[in-house]
């Protein structure tokens, strides 16, 4: 990353995100930009820009092209619109939220490399068909594509399981846990938008390749993991029952949170890089 401008505050912002998860990060932005020979007039959209950290290797190569960022989610808009505010005004790239600030750049605007990593949120905005269709009219010919997505093979409560966790409960507790734990398996399997979205990409001439591994991790049990996993508003709490159903099983899971605590759980991520290239049209 260094054949760009410098950006000595960008960078500092960097090192800050990266001394939190360390070599997770560096290993899995570098995976997904590897064999991607950067031109400096190359203009480059990343889709789902929930972090600026996925951006940094296009925003440190194409100083002569330029980086748009298509990020859908308010909250995330005023997260990333914030760290832009590290950068020279000259440097910044462009932050645009939807279908028609894509559909409203010049018409001559074509990109050469699309990138991003893409959660389940991401993927169902993504799949709009007005926004696939301008994707579609945006991309040149020879176009590169670079596209990471990770998905958890554990759940909290397969986690909690594995950590010897079960042997705590009783029998209602037991029963109560099982079931809980059909449902968290069928929540975890990959979303049907991310096939869909992907099929997409190949009506319209994209040529891909897929690339998978597994990541095995070792989860901290603290307040934190605590709140991410069961406060409110978090993507978990869908899996969970109404009313007082709802409410058992929360206290099941936080009691064994807290038994767990200061300890060590499981974690296993499937992560898929995709690559792609847009061929030229045959004539």
């Amino acid at each position: 990353m260094s054949s760009g401008p410098e950006v000595p505050e960008m960078e500092r912002w960097l090192q800050r995100q990266l001394s939190q998860d360390g070599e997770r990060l560096q290993h899995l932005r570098r995976k997904l930009w590897q064999d991607l020979r950067w031109k400096r007039t190359d203009r480059v959209l990343m889709l789902g820009g929930s972090s600026l950290l996925w951006s940094l290797d296009p925003l440190t190569n194409v100083a002569d092209g330029g980086l748009t960022i298509l990020c859908q989610d308010s909250n995330a808009q005023d997260r990333v619109d914030a760290q832009l505010q590290l950068l020279d005004p000259l440097q910044r790239p462009r932050l645009i939220a939807d279908q028609q600030d894509l559909e409203s750049l010049a018409s001559d605007h074509h990109f050469e490399v699309v990138g991003g990593r893409l959660n389940h949120q991401d993927l169902e905005r993504l799949s709009q068909p007005a926004l696939l269709k301008q994707l579609q009219r945006r991309c040149g010919p020879r176009a590169q594509l670079r596209l990471l997505f990770t998905n958890a093979g554990l759940g909290p409560t397969a986690a909690l399981l594995q950590g010897k966790q079960s042997s705590r409960l009783d029998d209602q507790e037991q029963e109560l846990i099982n079931d809980l734990l059909l449902r968290e398996r069928r929540w975890l399997q990959p979303p049907a938008t991310q096939e869909t979205f992907l099929q997409e990409l190949q009506r319209q001439g994209w040529q891909l390749q897929h690339d998978h591994w597994e990541e095995s991790l070792s989860l901290p049990v603290d307040s934190a993991l605590h709140d991410r996993w069961l406060g409110q508003d978090r993507p978990y709490r869908q899996v969970l029952s109404a009313g007082e159903q709802g409410k058992r099983e929360v206290a099941v899971l936080t009691r064994l949170l807290n038994q767990a605590s200061s300890h060590h759980l499981p974690q296993v991520l499937h992560h898929q890089r995709v690559t792609g290239i847009k061929p030229p049209a045959q004539t």
